[in-house]
């Protein structure tokens, strides 16, 4: 019989187990997962992970309801390397699993700055990233109200932080070389709104920074090459992520920015398959090649990549959705800016607007929506049906608060 064996037991490497059972009830499914436990939700570590009373990962599925779906999970140890050609992978326990189809599901891992000049234990006592429970747990035993903190990082990990940060009384300062926060991620009118949120809590951002060095005594001494300095109690590094490909790389299979697949999540290799952060993809709008780390985008693209193990023919296609809570506010957003030739912002109120991006053939690319609690959700939900129908819309009708999204629709 064809087996499954699946690398990772994050959103994408557990949806697709659980896909793959549901549409066959015998085929045998394996995971693999390097950390021990039930496996867990990522986005609340930046969240709730840090300001909740207790900490308590949020599972995606615990052992035992996978042992109920007979699928085997293996975990704490990891894959030390994948024969392609034997289709076997060899255990950092030296144990061999053969497999019939396999799905690469090993995630990203936090983009790391080096210190010059640093012990490891400087590194441990002062430097944090945020990307799996045990770094959550971390920071969280670090964290004592009235300490100042220093986020090198103005994307979602850094800002997200901050806001948990905040909520406990710490003293925030984030630093970013660009000119603005979420420079790439989100358009200009909605990053306005959350950096007002920012300073009206009391985060101090600091634009168009760059660090000349960082020392350690008794606390951390960073020098901007402004030459400024700031004292912190500690710091994390929130500059991004990069995919996890070793594995990938030296079994042979292509690799751009990601492991590289096709629009049925396959590899170069044609019973080798990946999903979630780890991939980069063909997005079906544009035909461009891109890589996220989307929560949802990892579920969706798991159960395509599911569906193709067993044999079927099924394309990835959908508008990516991401969100972020900061303080009182909602960030939503869905699809993508590429190939955008007509920007529409909405002013919905002073910490609400929605954003548009429209290309030549008058079709919505993308939206991104900023309010308080759930204000802008409808609209971003409108938006993503827009997008996935590749309806026209008008671009006068976008800009008018007014006007419903949902008639646009209806054409």
């Amino acid at each position: 019989m064809n087996s499954m064996l699946i690398i990772g037991a994050g959103e994408a490497g557990v949806r697709a187990a659980i896909t793959l059972r549901e549409l066959d009830s015998n085929v045998p499914i394996t995971i693999v997962e390097t950390e021990k436990g039930d496996p867990y939700e990522r986005p609340p570590l930046s969240k709730t992970g840090l300001t909740d009373a207790l900490f308590e990962p949020k599972s995606i599925v615990t052992k035992a309801q996978l042992a109920e779906k007979h699928i085997q999970f293996i975990t704490g140890v990891f894959v030390a390397s994948i024969d392609a050609q034997a289709k076997q992978v060899t255990l950092s326990n030296h144990k061999k699993l053969m497999f019939g189809k396999l799905l690469i599901a090993t995630g990203a891992s936090a983009r790391t700055l080096s210190f010059a000049n640093t012990s490891e234990e400087d590194l441990e006592h002062f430097v944090f990233t945020l990307r799996t429970a045990s770094d959550c747990q971390r920071i969280r035993s670090k964290v004592l109200a009235g300490q100042k903190v220093v986020l090198i990082g103005a994307g979602f990990i850094g800002l997200e932080l901050a806001a948990s940060l905040r909520a406990q009384q710490i003293k925030v300062t984030v630093l970013e070389t660009q000119p603005r926060i979420l420079q790439r991620a989100v358009p200009e009118a909605v990053a306005r709104i959350l950096h007002k949120a920012h300073h009206q809590n009391g985060t101090e951002i600091k634009l168009n920074s760059s660090i000349e060095n960082v020392t350690f005594d008794h606390q951390a001494h960073i020098k901007l090459t402004s030459g400024k300095q700031i004292e912190a109690d500690w710091l994390v590094v929130g500059i991004g992520s990069i995919p996890n490909v070793n594995l990938a790389q030296q079994a042979g299979l292509a690799i751009e920015n990601g492991i590289k697949v096709d629009t049925h999540m396959q590899t170069s290799h044609k019973d080798i398959y990946a999903a979630g952060d780890v991939c980069s993809f063909p997005y079906a709008l544009t035909q461009q090649r891109v890589r996220l780390e989307s929560w949802r985008c990892a579920q969706e693209q798991a159960a395509i990549a599911a569906q193709n193990m067993l044999g079927n023919n099924t394309v990835y296609d959908l508008a990516p959705w991401f969100w972020s809570d900061q303080y009182d506010l909602g960030l939503q957003m869905v699809g993508l800016p590429e190939g955008a030739a007509h920007p529409v912002t909405r002013t919905l109120g002073t910490s609400s607007c929605l954003h548009f991006e429209v290309n030549d053939e008058n079709q919505l690319l993308s939206a991104c929506g900023i309010g308080v609690g759930n204000q802008i959700a409808k609209d971003i939900k409108l938006s993503e049906r827009l997008i996935n129908q590749r309806k026209t819309v008008s671009i006068e009708k976008l800009a008018d608060p007014s006007f419903k999204l949902k008639d646009l629709l209806k054409k």
